[in-house]
């Protein structure tokens, strides 16, 4: 393998480890539970055991990488390093997570924030590798994005640019968990979607997910396959999840005339049910100047996107 770069995809429940190439092949696939709850110097050690199979796996020791790169959600400082908060990993406040691994595994670790390393992995590996205009949006328990601008990852003055989930879209809509009124997150994420289906069912609205709302709390995973089974209200929810996307896209795409806007995430694997919303609502509300090559995809590397966005991140931070 050339050039091989450790891959780290940090989540609350799952850390994923691999290999990655110059090529963007991955090797040595790894998953264990991230034992959130043991506190920050476990878990650290928990992924260094993870990648450390990696490369047993592969073939390969740790003198042999070129670097380490560290998929994680934020906040965070992705030129220290240091996560500030997790809030599906207990304990973590300004946890110095890049020195730490450097420190454990001898070569060069980098963080970054896993939303804006997903952008950087399909700007790299994508189906639409090339494009130097466009974001990526990931639609899951959140909603996050991530900005390639001029074929640059763009993080903005703090590090905090691509909060797509937090842009206003409906004025008049619900309080978001952020304390904005109608933000994108509020509308369109997986848990949002899940808690609006409930309250209809207790509102009268009829569903195949009625049982399960009134003996359990429904998740976005129950919504998207309710819609595939034909259910009106979850294919509502989606539609509704979708056009708030849609005015994102829209409003992004009047600011940076951007040329493409990756959906990704779990909530993505609802296919048309939201990205025929999306779309309906770009084509009715973009400008047409802006409109001209502007594409709406979903993810085309789906669950290796956090993989490939360490290792594309780790590479383009050593200048390889």
């Amino acid at each position: 393998m050339s050039a091989p770069i450790g891959a780290i995809d940090l989540g609350g429940t799952n850390v994923r480890a691999a290999i990655v190439g110059a090529d963007g092949a991955i090797a040595g696939f790894h998953t264990q539970p991230t034992v959130a709850s043991a506190g920050p110097a476990a878990v650290v050690a928990g992924v260094v055991a993870a990648l450390d199979t990696s490369l047993r796996t592969a073939e390969l020791t740790r003198a042999e990488l070129q670097a380490v790169g560290i998929s994680a959600p934020g906040p965070l400082d992705w030129l220290t390093g240091i996560v500030f908060e997790a809030p599906n990993l207990p304990g973590w406040v300004d946890v110095p997570l890049a020195r730490r691994l450097q420190e454990a595994l001898g070569v060069p670790a980098f963080l970054d924030n896993d939303a804006n390393l997903a952008a950087l992995a399909e700007f790299t590996y994508g189906a639409n590798r090339g494009v130097r205009n466009m974001v990526y949006i990931t639609v899951s328990t959140g909603v996050g994005g991530g900005l390639i601008l001029d074929g640059e990852l763009f993080h903005g003055v703090f590090g905090s640019a691509g909060e797509v989930g937090h842009m206003t879209v409906d004025f008049d809509g619900p309080r978001c968990a952020c304390g904005n009124i109608g933000c994108v997150e509020v509308l369109a994420s997986g848990p949002d979607m899940a808690a609006w289906v409930a309250g209809q069912i207790g509102a009268g609205q009829p569903s195949r997910l009625a049982a399960d709302a009134r003996s359990r709390e429904l998740t976005g995973r129950d919504v998207v396959n309710a819609a595939k089974a034909g259910d009106a209200l979850a294919i509502r929810a989606l539609a509704r999840g979708g056009r708030a996307l849609g005015f994102a896209i829209v409003n992004l795409a009047h600011i940076l005339n951007l040329e493409l806007a990756v959906v990704g995430g779990g909530v993505s694997n609802a296919g048309d049910l939201l990205f025929e919303p999306i779309r309906r609502t770009v084509a009715a509300h973009v400008l047409k100047s802006t409109a001209r090559g502007l594409r709406v995809e979903p993810w085309s590397l789906g669950e290796n996107v956090g993989l490939l966005g360490a290792a594309a991140g780790a590479r383009a931070r050593l200048g390889a």
